[in-house]
């Protein structure tokens, strides 16, 4: 596997994990946090398999 590729992965894996974290964060931090996007965070995981990464 090429170097590119790997780092292409556990970037991928990187944003899944963040965007698995912040659907956890609770509603009550979220709102004393409002300038954070998190929606776009969230579904940002989603997006992955449309821009042709791996999920």
């Amino acid at each position: 596997m090429r170097r590119d590729e790997v780092v292409q992965l556990a970037a991928v894996r990187w944003i899944e994990i963040i965007g698995e974290a912040a659907a956890r964060v609770s509603p009550e931090l979220q709102a004393r946090h409002p300038d954070v996007p998190w929606a776009d965070i969230v579904g940002m995981r989603h997006r992955l398999p449309r821009l042709g990464l791996p999920p």
